[in-house]
């Protein structure tokens, strides 16, 4: 996998100061996606510990960054803030027949322990900055099968599902307790993305 990104998004769609945030994001995702596989060979060529260190302390700019008091623990403070500028942007870009879409297939995401609340479709597509942590959390996780086969972004689902491969497992490593299986969100099991959506 190639650590160079490109916005998923088509040129002038987004303001310049939020694809440059969404460009920097996919960069630090794809470069820890490939030091973890290169972690595995027997000359690894990137260092993976100083690869995680920079995705802990990777900065989003507001207004695009998460921010709450108590401020959450590192990792996740980068995630959330990774979660809502690309929900940020990906909302921007839909049309209101998407939208309805989207709001619709939120309000069937099954809650799941603590890390995927009830969300409330319709709050998540007309206030798309003004989630809280959980709701990012969620998205970070669920998003990329909400979105699946939605005509025109292909590119986006790709994107947020190398956050949430990265996501889940930076989360966890951070000494979350709870204890509960992400095994519905693992995107290497071939033909569990339409399980519990319903994209009809």
């Amino acid at each position: 996998m190639s650590s160079s990104a490109a916005s998923p998004y088509a040129p002038g769609v987004l303001p310049a100061a939020h694809e440059s945030q969404i460009v920097k994001i996919q960069t630090c995702l794809r470069k820890w996606l490939s030091a973890q596989k290169d972690k595995r060979s027997a000359a690894p060529k990137l260092d993976f510990e100083q690869v995680s260190n920079d995705l802990l302390a990777l900065t989003i700019d507001p207004p695009y960054a998460f921010t709450s008091e108590p401020a959450p623990p590192p990792s996740h403070a980068a995630l959330l803030s990774i979660a809502k500028c690309y929900w940020l942007a990906l909302v921007t870009t839909l049309t209101a027949p998407q939208k309805d879409e989207v709001a619709r297939r939120l309000d069937r995401v099954p809650p799941f322990g603590t890390h995927v609340p009830k969300f409330d479709g319709r709050k998540s597509v007309d206030a798309p900055g003004d989630l809280d942590a959980r709701e990012y959390e969620g998205l970070m996780r669920v998003a990329v099968f909400v979105l699946l086969d939605m005509e025109g972004l292909d590119d986006v689902v790709d994107s947020w599902k190398e956050l949430a491969d990265v996501g889940v497992q930076v989360w966890d490593e951070d000494g979350d307790e709870s204890d509960e299986s992400d095994e519905e969100y693992d995107e290497d099991e071939e033909g569990d993305d339409e399980g519990w959506v319903d994209t009809d």
